[in-house]
C-alpha cells in the first residue's frame, strides 16, 4: 500500500463576479493557505459562512483548480468529495444522473451500471428513478446525491456537512451509511460548523477565517480557541445590536 500526501502550498482561489455582461471584480475565496494532510490523518475544518471551506474542498476534489500555489499530490490519493451539491441533468433520468455522478468520481462506467440498483434501493425512489429528475421533489433529488456518492471508496473521504436529507428514518439510514465510508477511508476531511462532530471525528483541525489560515492544530486546543472566540463576536454582536436599538 502506497503512503501518500497532499501539501498545499500558498494555495489562492479567485473568483471573477460579473453583473449581466459586466465585469465588476474579484473576489479571493482563499488566499496563501499552506497546510499537509498525510495519510491516516482526520482534519476538521471549520471556519465562518464564507470563510472558504466548500471553496478548500473542491480544490482537494480537483473539481476547481487553483488560481495561485500549488497543491501537490504524493503517492496518487483517490479522494472523493461526498456532497449533495450535485448539479443534475434535468432532462436525464435519475439512473443516468446517478452513473454520469460515478463516472465523474472516477469509476467506471461498468461499474457505475451494476451499481445502479444498489443506488436506487438506497434513494428508495423506485419507479422514479427511471424519471426525469426534473420531476423530482427537492427530497428526492438529494436522497439520489447521497446514493451516488456514497458508491466510491476513497483514500481520502471529503465530507461536507450539509448531508441532513429526507425523514427521521432515511436520515438514520444516510448515517449509519456515512459512518461506515468514513470508517473505510484512510483520511478524511470534514467540514461542518458543528464543533462536537469536528471533536468526536478528528484529530486536527484547520481555522479558516477570511480565506487564510488562522490556526492549525490538534483538535481540543483549536476547537476551545474557536469557541472562545465565537462567544466572544457574539458578546460584540449584542452590544452593537443593544446600540443600534437604543
Amino acid at each position: 500500500m502506497t503512503i501518500f500526501k497532499i501539501t498545499c502550498q500558498e494555495v489562492g482561489c479567485r473568483y471573477t463576479i460579473r453583473q449581466g455582461h459586466l465585469f465588476s471584480g474579484h473576489h479571493d475565496a482563499l488566499r496563501d493557505v499552506t497546510f499537509n494532510l498525510t495519510d491516516g490523518e482526520r482534519l476538521g475544518i471549520i471556519g465562518m459562512n464564507g470563510a472558504g471551506k466548500s471553496t478548500l474542498l473542491r480544490l482537494l476534489a480537483g473539481v476547481l483548480h487553483p488560481t495561485s500555489g500549488r497543491i501537490i499530490r504524493e503517492g496518487n490519493p483517490n479522494c472523493s468529495l461526498l456532497s449533495l451539491s450535485n448539479q443534475w441533468y434535468p432532462d436525464l433520468s435519475g439512473r443516468d444522473n446517478a452513473i454520469l455522478a460515478c463516472l465523474l468520481a472516477g469509476m467506471r462506467r461498468s461499474a457505475a451500471e451494476a451499481r445502479v440498483e444498489t443506488m436506487r434501493e438506497f434513494s428508495e425512489l423506485g419507479r422514479w428513478m427511471d424519471l426525469p429528475v426534473r420531476t423530482y421533489s427537492t427530497g428526492m433529488a438529494l436522497r439520489l446525491a447521497l446514493a451516488a456518492a456514497l458508491q466510491v471508496q476513497p483514500d481520502v473521504l471529503l465530507l461536507d456537512e450539509t448531508l441532513g436529507v429526507g425523514d427521521a428514518v432515511f436520515q438514520q439510514k444516510a448515517a449509519a451509511a456515512i459512518m461506515d465510508t468514513v470508517e473505510r477511508a484512510r483520511s478524511l476531511v470534514l467540514v461542518s460548523h458543528d464543533i462536537n462532530s469536528i471533536i468526536s471525528l478528528c484529530d486536527r483541525i484547520l481555522w479558516l477565517e477570511d480565506g487564510r489560515v488562522r490556526a492549525d492544530g490538534p483538535t481540543e486546543e483549536i476547537a476551545a480557541s474557536y469557541a472562545a472566540w465565537v462567544a466572544a463576536d457574539r458578546e460584540v454582536r449584542a452590544v452593537f445590536s443593544e446600540m443600534d436599538g437604543a
